[in-house]
């Protein structure tokens, strides 16, 4: 069962390593929260929120089998669309090679993500509506 401080009008979606089929599904909505391991460099464990212009910094991949948010962000515009407003949330991770287990630091951020979710989109519900 989902957290019931996210608004009935919220869609949840696991994009996984879906890449550019998730275009589709995010074209036309004023807003997107994409929630990752984002690997900044920071100490293991540090929470991260970019918005704005330091989304465009994130690197995209170089393999065409493993397009990443960057080059999601970039299709968008490619294609013309209007950009929702993005904010990406997430934690630094230990490290980025193939594992099921979080390490300490991670699990323990991972605890405070939840909220800071929350806030989010309970910022996004009290702002004025865009008109188109």
């Amino acid at each position: 069962m989902g957290d019931p401080r996210i608004p009935h009008d919220v869609l949840l979606m696991d994009g996984g390593t879906l890449g550019l089929a998730l275009l589709p599904h995010i074209s036309g909505y004023d807003h997107l929260l994409v929630i990752d391991a984002i690997d900044v460099g920071e100490a293991p464990g540090t929470l991260i929120r970019l918005e704005g212009k330091a989304c465009e910094c994130l690197p995209g991949k170089s393999s065409v089998h493993q397009l990443g948010f960057a080059d999601m962000m970039i299709a968008l515009r490619l294609l013309g669309d209007e950009l929702p407003e993005v904010v990406v949330l997430g934690v630094q991770p230990l490290s980025t090679e193939w594992s099921s287990e979080l390490t300490e630091p991670v699990e323990q951020a991972m605890n405070q993500l939840p909220d800071l979710i929350v806030a989010q989109l309970a910022r996004w519900a009290e702002a004025p509506r865009k008109t188109k």
